[in-house]
């Protein structure tokens, strides 16, 4: 709560800059049929909001590099324990992730017509949320791993990227060549969180595509 009065104007621009992405997808999905074109354009939208989710949490780069100095001062001299560290700032980026998400949901969820009423509402604001608390954590981590501002949004966008061909997102695990199967395995699961939204438009007992099996 602190850092939104002490930052007002960053806190602002990732809500702008969220519900600018919420009308636009609001305005080009607007109340999606039941059509098999509806379904394509409902998958489309999903593959969309996904990465968009964990690439708006790049903000967090320069957070740990600014407090560099400070934790290892205090790790140093036994203030606390890095454990400590990662619990706390766990704990305090998950109100400030609830804002979005809430924002997100609610633009597009009724404007696109998606399934399930308040119930699947409340859902599909979940995954939203997990969404931007996976990439929050991503992405701090990477920022703790290199200690330079504009490298460590480099590596953040290219392992994203990455992650975004071989998680199983675009190409099923079985098509993978061996060689890249290790980073199948450290990448980002960003099929769980499709499958989880896809989950309040599919009814998997009726209609199972064995492609949506084969993800993740």
């Amino acid at each position: 709560m602190k850092n939104w009065i002490r930052m007002p104007e960053l806190v602002g621009t990732g809500i702008a800059s969220v519900m600018v992405t919420g009308f636009l997808l609001a305005t080009v999905y607007w109340k999606l049929d039941n059509t098999p074109r509806g379904a394509q354009e409902r998958l489309t939208l999903f593959a969309f909001v996904v990465p968009t989710m964990f690439y708006c949490c790049l903000d967090n780069v320069p957070v740990f590099i600014q407090e560099r100095y400070i934790f290892l001062r205090e790790t140093t001299h036994n203030g606390y324990r890095t454990s400590s560290y990662v619990i706390s700032h766990s704990l305090v980026a998950l109100p400030q992730l609830i804002a979005p998400s809430l924002v997100f949901a609610a633009i597009t969820f009724w404007t696109v017509g998606l399934s399930g009423g308040l119930e699947g509402f409340f859902f599909y604001c979940l995954i939203i949320y997990a969404s931007f608390w996976s990439g929050s954590s991503i992405v701090t981590f990477i920022s703790g791993v290199v200690p330079n501002i504009m490298l460590s949004y480099m590596f953040a966008i290219t392992y994203l990227a990455y992650c975004l061909l071989l998680s199983g997102f675009y190409v099923n695990r079985d098509r993978i060549p061996i060689y890249w199967t290790w980073f199948h395995y450290i990448s980002l699961r960003w099929t769980r969180h499709f499958l989880g939204v896809l989950s309040g438009e599919v009814d998997y007992e009726e209609d199972t595509d064995p492609m949506l099996e084969d993800w993740g």
